[in-house]
Parts: C-alpha cells; structure tokens; sequence
C-alpha cells in the first residue's frame, strides 16, 4: 500500500481538496513551522547576553550567527506564506513549499555543521535529525501525492 497513493483514505474517494495529509501540511507550513522557528530563534538571541560579546569574536563566527538569524526569519515567513498559499488551492504553493523544505534542509545541515559542538545531547541531535527528515518526507509527499495532483494540477 503507497501512503502517498492513497492519503489513508478508501481507493474510491476521490483525493482532492484539503483534507488529509494535505490539511496536516497546510497546518505545519501556516502554523506549527513558524512558531517553531520562532521559539529557536527567540531562544537563540536571549542566550545572548551581551551583544558585544558576538562582535569579539571571528568574522566567520559573526557572520554565520547574522546569516543563521536571517535564514530563520526567512523560513518563519516564507513558511506562513506558502501554507496560506497551498490552504487557498494555489498551485504556486506546491512549488514554494518544495523550494522551502528544500531550504529548511540545508539550514539545518548548515546548523549541523558549525553550530553543533562535538558533545550535543541526544535530544539536541533528535531535533537536528528531525529537521532534516521530516522536511524531506514532506517534499517526497509533495511529488507523489495523488491528493496533491489532483487538488493544484487536474482541472476536474
């Protein structure tokens, strides 16, 4: 049984509309994503101190803490807009979502590499991990979707 084929539901329904693995996505784009992204960034400049602690350091350390700052205000918004998108049946949403995960993924490959000391804890890691993953099962879904075909790209 392919889970994208059949969105959990019966062969003789047709998939179309916003329902399903579609109306979860919806909810993750528009709502759980950018608070998520949020929450990391708001925990990461409030463990900040003293702002004048970040230009003492290296060009390189300053420069990847602004670029990860932007990237993750970046998905924040992007993110709400794509998930409102793909709710009001754009079909440029689809496109915009897969250029996000794609996005989110190499953020957080990004974060993997130069932010994550070499002894994180295992729920650190588990939230790393995650953010590549699951990413990576929505773009899967977004191309092999029967649901998602027939919702943004078959006028019937």
């Amino acid at each position: 049984m392919n889970l994208f084929k059949n969105d959990g539901l019966l062969q003789s329904k047709t998939l179309k509309g916003v329902e399903g693995l579609l109306l979860l996505l919806c909810i993750n784009l528009a709502i759980l994503l950018p608070l998520i992204s949020g929450i990391f960034l708001y925990n990461e400049l409030s463990a900040i101190k003293d702002f004048s602690l970040i230009f003492r350091q290296t060009t390189d350390i300053i420069i990847a803490f602004f670029l990860a700052v932007s990237i993750n205000v970046f998905i924040i918004v992007f993110s709400l807009i794509t998930g409102l998108m793909l709710w009001n049946l754009n079909k440029t949403g689809v496109l915009l979502a897969k250029i996000l995960f794609i996005i989110v993924i190499c953020f957080n490959i990004y974060n993997l590499i130069f932010f994550l000391p070499d002894n994180i804890s295992s729920g650190t890691m588990r939230t790393v991990v995650s953010g590549i993953i699951v990413p990576v099962f929505w773009f899967i879904y977004l191309f092999m979707s029967e649901r998602v075909k027939n919702t943004y790209f078959r006028n019937s």
